[in-house]
């Protein structure tokens, strides 16, 4: 057994890093169980309905600039929503993590007289939260790399989703290009089909479906398949992996 405590947990949201700003990340996925109990039954009966999520985030305020209270406040009745990877106790390689794209639906503001200002988040998560791995941690990057296998310990079938967090970018004119790979073996890779290819010109953030019904290996990584531009074109970023 593993156990972890909190307090290497990471938030990324869109392009920002927040892990800084918050105190506690909570997340849930559930599933609205439907009632078919019929006549003759001495006990309920109920099948498996819609399933559905929630996110909360507690932190410190701050309100400076690109800090939590301008990111978040600007957040809130946006019905684009925003990109968010939660590291669960950490966002090193093959860290278990939360993916959601989520819209900021109350983002409280306490003021104590005798303690410290606090802001919370509350998101509402539309498509669903999902488990999976960090496939490359928070760095800055100059050249293609292929990323470290994360075993999965089984291949799937259903697609998955695919996030990246870019923080910041720098160079003339710098491009990025990478792509979600796979293997039966760790040695052999190829990409996946189906949508998983990320291209960047700046900072910024991704939400890659790759399409339900597609099949995935054992293995994956990530792959930055050409980084473009000159004056030492770099790309600080990080990304992660659900599978469905």
């Amino acid at each position: 057994m593993s156990f972890l405590t909190g307090k290497g947990s990471k938030v990324y949201a869109g392009q920002y890093d927040l892990s800084a700003y918050f105190q506690s990340a909570d997340t849930e996925i559930n599933c609205q169980a439907q009632d078919v109990t019929t006549f003759g039954n001495n006990w309920l009966r109920k099948i498996g309905g819609l399933k559905d999520g929630s996110a909360s985030l507690s932190g410190l305020f701050d309100a400076a600039a690109l800090a939590i209270d301008p990111i978040v406040h600007g957040l809130v009745g946006d019905d684009t929503g925003v990109y968010v990877t939660i590291g669960i106790g950490g966002a090193a390689l093959a860290d278990r993590c939360r993916l959601l794209k989520g819209k900021v639906s109350s983002y409280p503001v306490g003021t104590p007289v005798d303690g410290v200002i606090t802001a919370n988040a509350e998101l509402q998560p539309d498509g669903g939260v999902d488990a999976g791995d960090i496939l490359k941690a928070l760095a800055a990057e100059t050249a293609a790399t292929n990323g470290t296998g994360v075993d999965n310990g089984f291949a799937t079938t259903n697609g998955g989703v695919l996030h990246f967090h870019c923080t910041a970018a720098s160079g003339t004119n710098p491009t990025l290009d990478g792509t979600l790979e796979h293997s039966t073996d760790n040695i052999s890779f190829a990409a996946v089909t189906g949508g998983s290819i990320v291209q960047a010109t700046a900072a910024g953030s991704q939400r890659i479906l790759v399409v339900a019904g597609t099949s995935i290996n054992r293995y994956t990584r990530w792959a930055s398949t050409a980084i473009g531009g000159t004056s030492t074109p770099t790309f600080t970023y990080a990304v992660a992996f659900a599978r469905r």
